[in-house]
């Protein structure tokens, strides 16, 4: 019989076979698909806001750069990472192979974070979602997003504070929703607030300052007009009312399913066909993340007393009152749950319990055969 740990060197060996087939399979498509897409030259769209940053780039360098990175840092458009790599690069050959070496970059820090890490069963989940393909051909926010999962997944195990530190840096020049999301979490953390109650509050807490929120705070544009679809516009104005626990599961249903339940759209019109970051990439996303999400339940991994479950949930409820909710948001979550579901590590992690719940666990379990002590009052 075959040992469990050759059986998984094994596999390993053929996944990253497998990585090597991907990434010469991407330089080729990179040369021959993406690069005449970026140019403007076959009459496809393979990136999603890989122009919008090589034009801020553009306007950097005929601006003072202080007044343009405050310009940046708004609300609105927090691009402020992703136009300082495109000036600093300059060229899509250039952010082609920095998107490479951050990958493999983040490749290493999980070998040395996770040693039984099975990599047979990550790779397959990345490497099969279109998301991954545009963060690594093309310049946009995910390919820093991948690093930050990284990051919060070495944490979750070291918990390292220059880690933490480094990871909210990083979330706050990529995406205030993001960086506001680790700090709740972590707050929460802190106080041992359990994941339901923190549920409850979060949800109750955002549909009471929705309304107020959007009213004081300059998104550059008013959502409840103009949003991607009709049926985001009324959401935004439900929303707006307050209503956002009454709207949280269809907006994820629509964030993971939108495109699945009607799959045959991307094939049958013409400009969603060539317009793949909003057609075929993001039903195969939706399919990829729809995979993880029973895996992980078929795996028992959604257990609210996963601290990686918490963050998940924590995420997914600050991330969905957002006006409008891309699949490739979910990204982030996405991507963590396939380290969870690669690291038995990361699948044992526990959130401490508070001290007095412990107690009363340990006073209620009583052995067959003894007698339960009595409690006094007071005690507990």
């Amino acid at each position: 019989m075959i040992p469990i740990s050759a059986r998984r060197d094994a596999l390993n060996a053929i996944a990253f076979s497998g990585l090597a087939v991907y990434l010469v399979l991407a330089c080729v498509s990179f040369f021959t698909f993406v690069q005449p897409s970026l140019n403007g030259e076959n009459g496809w769209r393979v990136y999603a806001d890989s122009d919008v940053y090589m034009n801020i780039a553009d306007y950097i360098r005929s601006q003072e750069e202080g007044v343009a990175a405050v310009e940046l840092m708004s609300f609105a458009r927090n691009l402020l990472l992703p136009a300082y790599v495109a000036l600093s690069l300059k060229t899509a050959v250039n952010i082609f192979a920095f998107n490479v070496l951050v990958f493999f970059g983040c490749l290493g820090l999980l070998a040395r974070t996770f040693s039984s890490f099975k990599w047979y069963i990550f790779l397959p989940i990345i490497l099969a979602s279109p998301t991954t393909y545009e963060a690594l051909l093309t310049l946009n926010k995910e390919i820093f997003v991948f690093l930050c999962v990284v990051v919060i997944a070495r944490w979750f195990k070291t918990r390292s504070t220059m880690l933490m530190i480094l990871l909210v840096s990083l979330s706050m020049v990529l995406r205030w929703e993001q960086a506001f999301a680790i700090l709740c979490f972590l707050i929460l953390l802190k106080m041992k607030v359990s994941p339901k109650r923190a549920a409850v509050m979060l949800i109750v807490g955002i549909s009471a300052a929705y309304p107020f929120a959007m009213a004081s705070v300059d998104v550059g544009v008013d959502p409840k007009v103009i949003s991607t679809s009709v049926l985001f516009a009324q959401i935004n104005v439900l929303q707006s009312y307050g209503l956002y626990f009454a709207l949280l599961v269809p907006k994820l249903m629509i964030a993971l399913l939108s495109q699945v339940v009607q799959f045959w759209i991307p094939f049958i019109d013409k400009a969603r066909l060539h317009d793949l970051p909003t057609g075929l990439f993001v039903l195969v996303d939706q399919i990829c993340m729809c995979f993880v999400v029973l895996a992980s339940w078929r795996q028992s991994l959604w257990v609210k007393e996963s601290p990686v479950v918490y963050f998940v949930l924590v995420y997914c409820l600050i991330t969905l009152a957002a006006p409008e909710n891309a699949t490739r948001y979910l990204y982030m979550p996405f991507v963590l749950m396939a380290v969870v579901l690669s690291s038995p590590e990361l699948q044992s992690l526990r959130i401490p319990m508070r001290t007095e719940s412990l107690t009363k666990v340990r006073s209620a379990y009583v052995p067959s055969g003894t007698v339960k002590p009595s409690l006094k009052s007071g005690e507990l």
